[in-house]
């Protein structure tokens, strides 16, 4: 039994062996995109769930201070005032707002003492982070009207 001599033919390349197939890309390639939608379809629920652990909560508050401007959308009420600056809130009105010492929206001015009741609602993340989602002013009731035009809007004694 003789061998036959081994016919050596062009050198392969590094690290490649004879006896090996050749490896198809196609099939790597979806088989990847497989396991990444199958991944997803598995995680998606999970971080759905996750999200919605923060749920929509309900405030309520309310503020007092003069009316600045007021409109069917909204009324904006200026809180708090000093001599440098002042603080003004704008609040949406519900459909059914209720009013209180008042007929309708059209009564009020400028200048008016108003107390806004709100409702606002957020949610609120694992570290305490709130969001707000909406703010609504459900009741406007008047406080003080406005003085009248050229009247002294306060008790102190006229300059003279």
């Amino acid at each position: 039994m003789q061998s036959e001599p081994r016919v050596r033919g062009p050198e392969p390349r590094f690290g490649a062996r004879p006896d090996m197939k050749k490896i198809e890309p196609v099939p790597i390639c979806l088989s990847l995109f497989l396991l990444v939608v199958l991944c997803g379809v598995f995680w998606a629920p999970l971080l759905q769930a996750e999200m919605s652990e923060s749920e929509e909560k309900t405030q309520y508050g309310e503020v007092t201070g003069s009316v600045s401007a007021v409109s069917k959308q909204g009324i904006a009420d200026e809180y708090s005032r000093t001599r440098k600056s002042s603080s003004e809130m704008f609040l949406p009105l519900s459909d059914h707002v209720r009013l209180v010492r008042m007929a309708d929206l059209g009564q009020l001015k400028a200048g008016d003492t108003v107390k806004v009741r709100y409702e606002q609602t957020y949610t609120e993340d694992k570290d305490g982070k709130r969001t707000v989602l909406n703010t609504t002013g459900t009741e406007i009731a008047m406080m003080r009207r406005a003085p009248p035009e050229g009247t002294l809007a306060s008790r102190e004694a006229p300059p003279e």
